[in-house]
């Protein structure tokens, strides 16, 4: 019997972290990203998504992003997801 290929993440879940204190080097951002890729399940969790993959972080300008609270820079995790069903979906 042939195996069938795993089904491709049709959902992604964008978590966004208002970054509080400017990064000045790579480690820095590195840590930053780090720091928020640790949180993230929790994040996805309390908005009712399961991550099924690894995610993409980057450190961007604030300005105009929902969630930066006015803060200059925010950190942005993309990871693929899928919703967890509630339980009056049946």
């Amino acid at each position: 019997m042939a195996r069938t290929k795993p089904a491709l993440a049709t959902h992604t879940f964008r978590a966004i972290w208002p970054v509080l204190t400017p990064p000045t080097t790579a480690k820095d951002r590195e840590a930053l990203i780090h720091e928020a890729s640790q949180d993230l399940r929790d994040v996805a969790l309390r908005h009712r998504a399961h991550i099924t993959g690894p995610g993409k972080g980057y450190i961007v300008p604030g300005h105009g992003m929902p969630g930066a609270n006015g803060a200059a820079q925010v950190v942005v995790i993309d990871a693929p997801a899928e919703p967890i069903k509630r339980p009056y979906h049946r």
